[in-house]
Order: C-alpha cells, then sequence, then structure tokens
C-alpha cells in the first residue's frame, strides 16, 4: 500500500515540516536569509479532501492513517 493517500498527507501536512535546513540555503547570495512559514490554515482551506485507491486493503490503511492524524480525507 506504499503511496496511497500520500499526496493528500504532504498537502495537508506540507508547510508544518518547514522547520529544517536545506541545502541552498547555504550558498553565499542566501547569507542572513531566513524562510517565512506561511500561515498555513489561514492561506490554504482544505476541510475535505477526497483520495481513492483500486485496492481495498490500502483504502483500508490509509484511512486509518487519517483518522490517527486527525486530517479531513475521505476515502
Amino acid at each position: 500500500c506504499c503511496g496511497s493517500g500520500t499526496f493528500l498527507f504532504e498537502a495537508l501536512e506540507f508547510f508544518e515540516k518547514l522547520d529544517r535546513h536545506f541545502a541552498y540555503q547555504d550558498f553565499p547570495f542566501f547569507e542572513n536569509q531566513k524562510i517565512v512559514k506561511p500561515d498555513f490554515k489561514k492561506n490554504f482551506n482544505f476541510a475535505h479532501l477526497i483520495g481513492q485507491d483500486i485496492e481495498e486493503k490500502c483504502i483500508e490503511h490509509a484511512s486509518e492513517i487519517a483518522k490517527k492524524r486527525n486530517l479531513p480525507i475521505q476515502f
């Protein structure tokens, strides 16, 4: 079931993971620059996402993950 729901999970969690270091930040032209983390909830309203898969087991697995993470995804 690798990949089932991956795009949907990443879309919802993308901006929450910007607290990391990226290699381009080491370039001289990037000195003293910083990444501004956008207000995810203000700028993007994903009230409900829908996903699908041809394998029932994968749908069940992705649904469990979405439920555990309290994500608004329906499979």
